[in-house]
């Protein structure tokens, strides 16, 4: 009997660990960073996310067991990750679009609510993960973290037959799959900052806690205008006169938050504490180089923005805009800032990253756009106008025309406007030509070049005022009409909820996007006198809403905003 439970205890020791190993992922284990991942990436760091949405139960599907598993979260709830290794795709991977090697592995932990935790999965792959937690779309399984040549990524989605839209600001990538699955990643690590996906019964919104601008890194500005050389640097005292030139550079290092500096006597509309400060150099650029012309050392955000103009009024948000994680309350600042040292009017434009605010005095005077990552609150591009001073500047790798969508025509649409007439002018140029010509072996016809000459371009001239007249269109004035009917109402709520209001009509001159949002749903709004309404909750939900006219995004106020028959309105939760 002993021995036999001697022999029990010696199998079980040589047959346990057997089993163990045999349920690990049969993959080649790379601990370091592979040169295709950021080296940002904390192997022994966890990443926590929150839960701000969750729709489920769902089912976990595991490459290990190849069964599945219920799991979930809820609003409130937490998932933690840590990066376990780069490995082989796992052998029960049935693949998608990403390489095969150097994937990443990781623990993760999903707690509900009060810290309870729900589901636990050790070293499943990142392809698994963003499967079970649909972060992505097969085969674009995205997951919590991508490589870090974002070209690579784009080209891997562009390869793929699904829908998607795609932009980039200065630190983020943004994609939107399906109309399903909305992500964002940090740039410069890879790592997954957001998302936001529904689609059947599940849904789920996350976001990367504790997350901010690094302020570690040094932040470029390329100058491609400058006017007023010198300008003068005076806001709390005189620190002399500055200048640059295009080509030139602004650096901005920022050192930390303080609080609004006891020489700032008046005061923003932004908050006193927890304010920006920087290291500023401005340089000129020469025939031999980049030359320092200027620098300040610790400085305020507010006196960065007074001195280059970067904000307008009390609205001083200059190169870190201070209220970004509040974004409704953002735009209302800029909106309520329209009046004061000088008045004029304020126009709000959003991406899925960025968000502009423009500022046009009356007059004729000052004339102010300052492009802002949303996430961040970093400024991306600014282009301010005076009546003796101009400077606009980028940050150094973006491009504020090439990720934002611009309503300047093409090169190619301008020039295919203008054949026709290229066209009569070439053929009375040939005719001319043609003429000079006979005329030199044909002497007899010298005395008629002067009336064939008139008479060509008399012809030419008639023929393009003819063609003028057919073609021409003025400019579609968007005008307040008594009635309108087939309109469609959508409202987005953006958690899955989506209401549509069908074929109905609007009338008695009450014929804005607003009046066909108010005739369905309550609405909590400011009125900004001639910047319009700002919308600031849709039946009691509060948040960041844009408005959409026939899938084109309108910057005005939906009052503001005159609706035709057939228009399809969607009103979005961003």
């Amino acid at each position: 009997m002993k021995k036999t439970i001697l022999l029990v205890i010696i199998a079980s020791f040589l047959i346990i660990p057997q089993i163990f190993l045999s349920l690990l992922p049969n993959v080649k284990a790379n601990e370091t960073i592979p040169p295709e991942y950021s080296d940002e990436i904390n192997l022994n760091n966890l990443y926590e996310y929150n839960v701000t949405e969750f729709t489920g139960p769902s089912e976990w599907y595991n490459y290990d067991t190849q069964s599945s598993e219920k799991w979930e979260t809820n609003v409130g709830g937490q998932i933690k990750i840590n990066f376990t290794g780069f490995y082989s795709r796992h052998p029960n991977d049935w693949g998608d679009d990403f390489p095969d090697t150097n994937m990443p592995y990781m623990d993760i932990f999903i707690y509900k609510s009060g810290g309870d935790l729900n589901f636990t999965r050790v070293n499943c792959s990142n392809s698994e993960a963003s499967s079970s937690m649909i972060l992505g779309y097969w085969p674009f399984n995205s997951g919590f973290l991508i490589p870090k040549n974002i070209s690579f990524v784009q080209e891997i989605l562009n390869d793929t037959t699904l829908d998607y839209v795609v932009e980039e600001s200065y630190n983020f990538l943004y994609m939107n799959i399906e109309d399903k699955s909305e992500l964002i990643y940090d740039k410069f690590s890879g790592l997954l900052v957001y998302a936001n996906t529904f689609t059947g019964d599940y849904g789920i919104e996350l976001s990367l806690t504790n997350y901010s601008l690094n302020f570690n890194r040094l932040y470029q500005y390329n100058v491609s205008e400058f006017a007023d050389k010198p300008a003068w640097w005076y806001v709390f005292s005189d620190k002399g006169y500055f200048e640059t030139n295009k080509g030139g550079l602004i650096n901005i290092n920022f050192t930390r938050y303080y609080d609004r500096p006891s020489a700032d006597l008046w005061g923003d509309a932004f908050p006193d504490s927890n304010m920006a400060y920087m290291d500023l150099e401005i340089y000129n650029k020469s025939v031999t180089g980049l030359a320092l012309n200027f620098t300040q050392v610790n400085i305020s955000n507010k006196e960065a923005a007074v001195a280059l103009i970067l904000g307008f009024n009390n609205f001083q948000s200059g190169f870190l805009q201070p209220s970004i994680n509040n974004l409704t309350n953002f735009k209302k600042l800029a909106l309520e800032e329209a009046t004061g040292y000088t008045t004029g009017t304020v126009e709000l434009e959003e991406t899925d990253l960025t968000i502009k605010v423009s500022f046009d005095e009356e007059g004729n005077g000052l004339n102010i756009q300052l492009l802002y990552e949303k996430m961040t609150g970093l400024l991306l591009w600014a282009d301010s106008k005076g009546s003796n001073y101009n400077l606009e500047i980028t940050i150094d790798g973006y491009d504020p025309w090439g990720t934002t969508p611009s309503n300047r025509p093409s090169g190619e649409l301008l020039l295919s406007k203008y054949i026709p007439y290229i066209a009569i002018a070439s053929i009375s140029l040939i005719s001319i030509s043609g003429l000079l010509i006979i005329s030199k072996y044909k002497s007899n016809f010298k005395k008629f070049n002067k009336f064939a000459i008139i008479g060509i371009i008399f012809t030419a001239t008639f023929g393009s005022l003819i063609y003028f007249g057919a073609t021409y269109s003025p400019p579609i004035v968007n005008q307040k009409l008594e009635q309108v009917q087939n309109i469609t109402l959508i409202i987005d709520y953006g958690n899955g909820t989506i209401n549509t209001y069908d074929n109905f009509e609007l009338s008695n001159y009450e014929t804005t996007a607003f009046d066909a949002l108010d005739k369905w749903v309550s609405i909590q709004y400011t009125d900004y006198g001639a910047q319009g309404y700002f919308i600031e909750s849709i039946n009691g939900v509060e948040g960041n809403w844009l408005y959409y006219i026939n899938d084109k995004y309108i910057s005005i106020a939906a009052n503001k905003y005159f609706l035709e028959s057939g228009d399809i309105i969607k009103f979005e939760l961003q």
